[in-house]
């Protein structure tokens, strides 16, 4: 359900429009790997089949389940995926302990986050462009920006966020964009709901009650409003996350848990 959330059908979208250029680069990290390897799809697709490198806790096999691994993984680990057709990167961990839970999509020309929590997300910045140039380097053959050792970096590109913080990861990026999807109102009682019980005319029912286990698990009705949107327009398959998809992640997953199974610690 975490491709239903409208922040990530946003930055699929800006993706495919190429508002950051070329992808190169997904960062992501969540302790369960379904969660974590999903931006690398969302990014880069299913029809290729990465390279991988993965290390960390050693898998151990499922006596239920004839020693298969569990597909959640074990953390901490991490894999870096390649996807050599593509030229792009994707650098994945699996944290054990507190962690960031962003998500990075890094292009040529930009760069979009999706914010904490990035498995449930309710936000995304959108960074692109470069600082209005100014100066004449480039006209007279120099380059158009050169690193000077009293005054850093200096050239053709008007002074914004480059020599504000001298950080290339905000610096070139001059126009940022926020975009708020807030959950649906109300909010479930207590993540879900509470124990009780219900007369349906002939007897009373009791029932334990549920939960959500977690904060804006909304994605479930965001998915379940798909589903009925796709009844109605007669389609077999969910665009927004294809069965080539989520077979891909299950292709990725084993690979990662065979690697780890086989040199981890």
């Amino acid at each position: 359900w975490l491709r239903f959330f409208p922040a990530v059908e946003h930055a699929r979208a800006a993706i495919e429009r190429g508002d950051i250029g070329a992808l190169q680069v997904v960062q992501a990290d969540y302790p369960d790997r379904v969660y974590a390897l999903n931006p690398a799809i969302t990014g880069f697709g299913a029809d290729e089949m990465p390279i991988i490198a993965a290390t960390g806790r050693k898998m151990r096999g499922q006596p239920y389940a004839n020693d298969v691994f569990s597909g959640h993984g074990a953390p901490p680990s991490a894999a870096i995926l390649q996807y050599a057709e593509q030229q792009g990167i994707a650098v994945i961990t699996f944290p054990s302990g507190r962690f960031v839970e962003e998500t990075q999509y890094v292009g040529t020309k930009g760069r979009i986050t999706i914010e904490t929590p990035s498995h449930h997300p309710t936000a995304l910045t959108i960074r692109t462009g470069r600082p209005p140039r100014r100066g004449t380097r480039k006209d007279d053959g120099q380059p158009i920006m050169e690193l000077d050792a009293s005054q850093g970096w200096v050239g053709d590109w008007s002074e914004t966020h480059w020599n504000q913080d001298r950080n290339p990861s905000n610096g070139p990026f001059n126009q940022v964009e926020r975009f708020e999807y807030p959950i649906p109102t109300p909010a479930p009682i207590t993540r879900g709901q509470p124990a009780g019980s219900r007369w349906t005319g002939e007897k009373l029912i009791n029932y334990k009650g549920w939960t959500w286990s977690g904060g804006n698990q909304h994605g479930f009705t965001y998915q379940a409003q798909a589903v009925h949107r796709c009844f109605d327009a007669g389609l077999t398959e969910m665009p927004q996350f294809r069965r080539a998809e989520s077979i891909r992640v299950c292709e990725i997953i084993d690979e990662i848990n065979r690697q780890c199974a086989e040199t981890g610690f």
